[in-house]
């Protein structure tokens, strides 16, 4: 049983017990403080594991001796992107619409189109949403303060 399962199974009970109204602003709580951990994880370029993602492959420089490093996914980790989507089960926390086939090409490293017109690339795997033991750690610990206020 992994972490997530371990950790559904222990807040279950948990919020069966609560009021919709309590349950609905514990779940918000929750799944927006997973988002902004995952958006910092983003920013860093680091998986939930911690471990550096693969660097983006190099391009020629676009004038004599300037190379352009730019961070990857700038726009893919702004909130109008990275959603949080009210399901009958909780609350769902991802890419949803467009970005999403964007997100999943490099989360699971697919092979996929560059841009609609251009060349297919074989993306290296780069893990954008996960658990981190530290999320774990901080879910149980933003339950906790839920529940003793």
């Amino acid at each position: 049983m992994d972490a997530v399962d371990q950790l559904t199974a222990w807040l279950s009970p948990t919020l069966a017990r609560l009021k919709p109204a309590a349950r609905a602003k514990l779940l918000r709580h929750i799944a927006t403080g997973i988002r902004r951990r995952n958006m910092d994880r983003i920013r860093a370029q680091k998986s939930p594991d911690g471990a550096s993602w693969p660097a983006r492959k190099q391009r020629p420089a676009r004038r004599h001796g300037i190379k352009q490093k730019k961070q990857m996914f700038l726009k893919l980790r702004q909130a109008r992107h990275f959603r949080i989507n009210k399901t009958p089960e909780g609350l769902a926390i991802g890419f949803f619409g467009r970005v999403a086939r964007i997100a999943r090409a490099h989360h699971e490293g697919q092979f996929d189109r560059v841009s609609p017109d251009g060349p297919f690339y074989q993306y290296p795997r780069r893990e954008l949403i996960g658990f981190s033991a530290d999320d774990m750690r901080w879910i149980e610990q933003a339950v906790a303060q839920f529940l003793s206020e």
